[in-house]
Order: structure tokens, then sequence, then C-alpha cells
């Protein structure tokens, strides 16, 4: 279950649950035993990684395995991989999930099990001098459990605030700074059933509405939320994300001006934005939509109708788009257990604010305040995976 590795990968320590299945010694099963039942199972919850014993003393670099969920989707733990009969994604989830009662997220049919995946190895710089760290890094840290990454949110003498119940840092633009990671809402190709419709709102200009339902609550109309698939066997609150991106391709024979509308959640309200942008015959087209506490008038950019809602979060005016996808973003808020009136915090000179990605599960400055730039160990300098993690549809 737990590994460590030395900086060419190779496994240095093993569990017994292991896929060689080599025989441990008494003593060695006593040791492991010990070592399990005092710290794994905060460990595997949290984000917590063994040390490795060998370093690469060129670079200052070692090797930790992943073993907590602190951070996905970003590094995973050892994992369970499953993949949809019926769209055909495939995607981890905790690899204690009961697949028969489980269904796939983005379309709601059955699942099975494509076999247990190994931790994600990452290499780790150690901390040799007093530096300077910036907004998005993340680092490995001392924790009484042991070392654990999390992501940097806010440095030294800047302000960690809450809209509604987002997380924000007032000296740093951006909500979401895990920019390279989005989870899958919708791919409209791998689905039976579109849930694009076009709008009969205006006969001389015919619209695309993305209408969200709950695959969880009988097919009904739903918001968008902030669900990671990894944690469907942990019971928490959802919310919805306060940045989404859209993607498709425009299928006209003539270059055009595209216009999208989209509703985003933030604050006590949403907010409902749109754009306009050229697109040439046949190419694809992104637009991210994001959560703004500057932007003071919900609708005030709206040209056009019909408007979308926290239920039909995108209006495209076009019929001319195919294979169009919808992702989200981490979202860093505060959860209904965490107390909001120590906000604002402004950290001293030699504080850090830390978070996890797994927003919902993740132990981190929301629970137990800033820390000190003494308790980094090191920065994460390359992430190696074993396996790909990331979501994939299979057309196979």
């Amino acid at each position: 279950m737990v590994a460590e590795y030395n900086f060419k990968g190779t496994s240095l320590v093993r569990a017994t649950e292991t896929h060689d299945r080599r025989r441990i010694r008494p003593w060695g099963a006593l040791v492991v035993a010990i070592v399990l039942i005092s710290s794994v199972t905060i460990a595997w919850r949290y984000g917590i990684v063994p040390w490795s014993h060998s370093e690469n003393t060129d670079q200052n670099l070692s090797r930790y395995v992943v073993g907590g969920i602190s951070m996905v989707p970003t590094l995973f733990p050892q994992h369970l991989r499953i993949r949809c009969e019926t769209c055909r994604l495939s995607y981890a989830v905790d690899e204690s999930t009961d697949l028969q009662s489980s269904i796939c997220f983005h379309c709601g049919g059955p699942v099975a099990g494509m076999g247990v995946r190994n931790a994600d190895i990452v290499s780790v710089q150690s901390i040799t001098n007093p530096r300077n760290y910036e907004v998005g890094e993340i680092l490995l840290l001392r924790s009484e459990s042991g070392p654990a990454i999390k992501r940097v949110f806010a440095v030294g003498r800047q302000t960690v605030d809450i809209d509604g119940r987002n997380l924000i840092n007032k000296d740093h633009s951006g909500l979401a700074i895990s920019p390279t990671t989005w989870i899958p809402v919708d791919h409209d190709p791998s689905r039976s059933t579109s849930r694009w419709k076009i709008s009969d709102h205006d006969s001389k200009d015919p619209c695309l509405v993305y209408h969200h339902i709950s695959i969880h609550d009988h097919q009904l109309p739903s918001p968008i939320y902030d669900d990671d698939p990894f944690n469907a066997g942990l019971s928490r609150r959802l919310f919805l994300p306060s940045r989404l991106r859209l993607q498709g391709r425009y299928v006209g024979s003539q270059p055009t001006t595209l216009q999208v509308a989209g509703w985003i959640d933030g604050g006590k309200q949403g907010q409902v934005r749109s754009a306009q942008f050229q697109v040439a015959p046949h190419s694809e087209f992104q637009w991210m939509i994001q959560y703004d506490p500057s932007f003071e008038s919900p609708s005030s950019d709206l040209e056009s109708s019909p408007s979308p809602t926290n239920k039909t979060p995108f209006v495209i005016h076009s019929p001319d788009v195919t294979d169009l996808r919808i992702d989200q973003a981490i979202t860093y808020r505060l959860r209904p257990r965490d107390d909001n009136s120590t906000y604002p915090k402004t950290l001293s000179a030699d504080e850090l604010f830390v978070v996890g990605d797994n927003v919902p599960v993740s132990i981190d400055s929301r629970n137990y305040g800033p820390i000190k730039q003494s308790e980094v160990l090191g920065i994460i300098r390359l992430n190696r995976s074993n396996d790909d993690r990331q979501f994939e549809f299979q057309t196979d």
C-alpha cells in the first residue's frame, strides 16, 4: 500500500499488499504493522508521503511516493481505475470503492474495474537556503504525522479573505490557481442523448442551450456541482464551481463571430457573462468563465436571450458547433465546518497559507492556520506517474 523510492524510482520498502506477493519475514511484518497502525490511515487520507532514503546529490532531488488523497486530482495515491460501459469514460476512484453500487458520474451508466494502479511518484528539491515562495507552488511540508504535500495559496504579507465561502487571495489575481487540472462535466459525443437543446426563443437567432441534470437524483434538472468522482464514497456537501471551461468545434463553412454566454457561481449570487470571438471554418474554440469578485453587474454584458441560469449554464448562439465539452476547475473554498469569522487573515513575512487540491477533504491551513516557512522541506519539481491519471474518453 505504501512504498518508498530512491532517485531511480527503485522500490526500497514494500508493505504486504503489493503486486509481487513476496513473503515478508516476521520481524519485518511487525515493523510494517506498527507503521501502518500509527500513520497510514492519516497519511492515506490527507496527503502524507513517506521519506525516501536515497537522494540525487547532483540535483539535490529526492523521490517520494504519494500516500494520501489531499492533492487529488493533481496527484494520486494508489487507486482503482474504472471504466463506464456506456460512455466509455475511464477515471480514477478510491481503491475501496464498491463497484457494484457505483454508477458513472458522467452519464449514470454501469462501471467496471480496470485494476489497481500505483501511486504517483514526485521529485522534490530540498530547501537548503531561505527563498521566496510563489503562489501555486506545490511544497513538501513537515507535519506531526510526517511529510505532507500542499499547494501555496498565499505567501508572506498577503491577505487571505472569503467571498461567500470562496477563498480569495486579495493580493494575487485568479481564484483557481490550478489551471492545468480540469475535471470533466459533460462531453457531448460520449453520451447517447445530448444535453444540448436548440432553443425556440427566437427563430431568427437559433442557439444551443446546455441543460445539466443530476444522475443521482432521477436525472432531474440540476446545477453543476464541484464533484470530484474520486470522492464518490465520501460524505460531503457539494458546492457550485467558480470556474468552467467550454470547448467545441465550429463546423460552418464561412468565418463567423461566435457569441457565447455563461452563468457562474460566486459570492452571494451568480454572474452572467458573455463573449464574442472570431472563428474560422472547421476550427476549434475555447472559452473560460470564472467568478470575478470585482464584477458588479451580473447581467450588464449580456445582450441577447435566452439568458443562462444555474441549471442551464451555457448558451451558444449558433447551431453549427459540435464536439462540445464542459470542464470545471478546482475551486478553493471553506467547508461547512470551517470557521469564517477568522477571515481576513494577513500573513506575517515568514508565513504561508497552504491548501490541498482535494478541497472537500484536505487538512490544511483552513484547519490549522498559516504555517511557518521553516516547515517547508522541499519543492515539488517533477511529477512522475506510472500511467495516465487524466480522465480519458475511449472510442473503442
